[in-house]
């Protein structure tokens, strides 16, 4: 009798989960930036690619794409199949922090830190700007983009983050609002403010003195994360933790 219930047991599949519960869902999340969900979507190449490294590609399975503008829409995928048919769309009321901060373009690893870890943690703006002593003077839209996207579906954030380049620091200045910069021997410690402000983390070789006599020259005040001196990605993502707190 016993070993009855287990063959039973075993013959029994696996229920997909329906719409009841979609919310609780655990597949991967994939963005499309901008769209309007129609009652059909075909996956991409790369998606493809995605649900096969995670052994997926052959199961029927019920994906999440989202618009970054609060719009998700489910959709099921009959095993094999690159079509789906969609089962629900919600429109999400988005609640994400409202965080910019602006820094200098950093190395190629340190830089897809930056733009991943940033989205992760929930930077809403990523202002880069080239300083006198920036290591490199621009960076990929299309390569940042794509950042964005993965670490969106990683995070599960629904808003995406925008991009926004500087040439300098002066038009950066000339052009924002409520700015403060971060310096290793400012006298002053960082801590979350009360209201809307763009902290500045400069390039790892520092400000050029003209730049901090036009900081100076704006009332731009100094701060410091503490008495360490920090690698531009460090300053950055204990920066975004400090305003995301």
């Amino acid at each position: 009798m016993i070993k009855n219930q287990i063959k039973k047991t075993k013959r029994k599949k696996r229920k997909i989960k329906t719409k009841n519960n979609l919310s609780q869902l655990r597949y991967p999340i994939f963005f499309r930036k901008n769209e309007t969900f129609s009652g059909e979507l075909t996956l991409t190449r790369e998606e493809q690619t995605h649900l096969k490294s995670l052994r997926l590609n052959d199961k029927e399975k019920i994906l999440e794409f989202r618009n970054g503008q609060g719009s998700s829409a489910f959709f099921r995928f009959l095993e094999n199949n690159q079509k789906g048919q969609k089962i629900e769309e919600i429109s999400h009321n988005v609640e994400e922090p409202n965080i910019s901060i602006a820094v200098a373009y950093a190395k190629s690893h340190a830089l897809d830190l930056i733009l991943q870890k940033g989205t992760e943690i929930g930077v809403s703006e990523f202002i880069f700007v080239e300083f006198h002593h920036s290591e490199r003077k621009e960076l990929n839209p299309v390569r940042a983009e794509k950042i964005f996207l993965q670490a969106c579906s990683q995070s599960r954030r629904h808003s995406i983050p925008t991009l926004k380049t500087y040439s300098s620091l002066k038009s950066l200045i000339k052009s924002e609002k409520n700015l403060l910069y971060l310096h290793p021997y400012s006298k002053t410690k960082f801590n979350k403010p009360t209201e809307q402000i763009i902290p500045i983390i400069g390039p790892e070789a520092g400000f050029s003195d003209s730049e901090l006599s036009l900081l100076e020259e704006n009332q731009v005040s100094g701060f410091t994360l503490g008495n360490n001196i920090l690698r531009i990605e460090t300053a950055f993502l204990s920066v975004a933790t400090i305003l995301n707190l």
